[in-house]
């Protein structure tokens, strides 16, 4: 594989979210406190980023989506189109974290790649449901969290936690699952 792919680089937390903290400024040009909840992730990955969406079978339940960096495009997988569709907040994250990886592991002065093994297409980074011992994919989903759920509006709309129906709450709010609600908390 080329130098397209920046893999298992150690990303410290705090620059992940001044990372995601930049993108949503560069996208709102709007100080971040009074951005407007949810966070327009369709937007800033369509047309702010410039990355094409598409749909297309894996054929592999486990498979979310692929990042294919040379085409600009993210594929989600149709397999997961019904589970998505009941829960948009996952859809949210899901997209968010292929943002994260196309700004933190796409080198992207060097967008030219070949496929990975068993591919027709060129994908890069294909993110499953359970990656949880991979930097990429932690870094990914760091990088989704602060981006969905800035930290100054978390602190603004956490008043008290008393029970699931406030990470509910919240999570509507944001626009997320209530289990990445729940880690961000």
């Amino acid at each position: 594989m080329n130098g397209m792919i920046i893999k298992n680089k150690f990303y410290h937390e705090k620059s992940i979210e001044r990372k995601a903290q930049e993108l949503l400024f560069d996208y709102y040009k709007v100080d971040l406190a009074t951005i407007k909840l949810p966070v327009e992730i369709d937007k800033i990955l369509e047309i702010h980023l410039d990355l094409n969406v598409l749909w297309e079978d894996f054929n592999d339940s486990k498979i979310l989506a692929g990042l294919i960096p040379s085409e600009k495009t993210v594929v989600f997988n149709e397999g997961k189109m019904a589970d998505f569709e009941k829960n948009k907040g996952w859809e949210n994250f899901t997209k968010a974290h292929e943002v994260g990886h196309w700004i933190l592991h796409v080198d992207q002065s060097d967008l030219h790649s070949n496929p990975l093994p068993g591919f027709e297409r060129p994908y890069e980074m294909i993110c499953r449901e359970t990656n949880v011992n991979d930097w990429d994919e932690i870094n990914a989903d760091k990088f989704a969290s602060h981006l969905l759920m800035p930290k100054s509006h978390v602190l603004k709309h956490v008043k008290e936690l008393n029970d699931w129906n406030d990470i509910y709450r919240l999570s509507k709010m944001f626009n997320v699952s209530a289990t990445a609600m729940k880690v961000r908390l």
